[in-house]
């Protein structure tokens, strides 16, 4: 018995796959990788609250307790306490309710950490650490933009004019 091999015979679809796997030119300078358009860096920092919330997240998390009505009322509290981010909201979650109406409050109280807890493992929210923000000696403040809880240093450890506060 006799094999005879047969050549392949290139076809115009073939040529055009053949093609399309040769590596193209790169020229100098060029990065290989191009980042996908229309896409912006992520902040570090996380999402930006959005249009009438004083907290990012604040918003979503009281549609999940069914208590949007009361975002006015929550942003003041924000706002007064100076709570950049959730954590720091969910942290003083019974000042919170103190400064809603009672039933609201109660709600708030019971519900608040588990309705955060479920947002976030939805991806609705974005979970924020908090950030401090340095100011550089001579600096009055005005202008810089604080994003989160700064903590200020114990006054016991602080020198005022010569002696030691204890």
């Amino acid at each position: 018995m006799l094999f005879v091999a047969r050549a392949p015979v290139q076809t115009l679809a073939g040529r055009r796959a053949q093609s399309s796997r040769i590596a193209r030119d790169i020229w100098a300078g060029t990065p290989y990788h191009r980042p996908a358009f229309g896409f912006d860096r992520a902040s570090p920092l996380g999402p930006d609250a959005e249009v009438g919330e004083q907290v990012p997240g604040m918003k979503a998390w009281l549609k999940q307790m069914k208590l949007e009505e009361h975002l006015g009322a929550a942003n003041a509290w924000c706002d007064e306490m100076g709570a950049a981010v959730m954590a720091e909201v969910l942290e003083s979650l019974d000042d919170l309710a103190k400064a809603l109406p009672l039933e609201v409050g109660e709600v708030v109280k019971k519900r608040g950490r588990v309705a955060y807890s479920l947002l976030e493992r939805m991806g609705e929210v974005v979970p924020q650490t908090d950030v401090v923000v340095q100011m550089n000696e001579g600096s009055t403040g005005i202008g810089n933009e604080f994003r989160g809880r700064s903590v200020l240093k114990d006054r016991k450890t602080q020198k005022v004019e010569g002696e030691v506060a204890s």
